[in-house]
């Protein structure tokens, strides 16, 4: 239980610093100074630097997603454990 912990926790850093990254606003910022720029060859490549940046920052939020997915399949409740719950619940009310 404390290893899956740790490894959604590292999962939610990462997930929050691509967050904090602002990606629309920093490709936003890098496309209107795109704009003012007159060689095409200089144009392209910043284009293709900010669709680099876009395909690598999917790929990490695809990879912490299917580690998320991975930790929490790992774990089942059954209906047995969903019964044994509701029964403790109930025994802890009464008292």
């Amino acid at each position: 239980m404390n290893d899956m912990m740790s490894v959604l926790t590292e999962m939610g850093t990462n997930l929050t610093n691509l967050a904090v990254k602002g990606t629309v606003s920093a490709v936003s910022t890098k496309i209107k100074a795109i704009k003012l720029e007159k060689d095409t060859e200089i144009i392209k490549n910043k284009y293709d630097e900010i669709i680099n940046e876009l395909l690598s920052e999917r790929e990490e939020v695809i990879r912490i997603a299917q580690v998320y997915k991975s930790e929490l399949d790992r774990y089942e409740i059954s209906d047995e454990d969903i019964t044994h719950l509701h029964n403790t619940e109930d025994l802890y009310l009464v008292l």
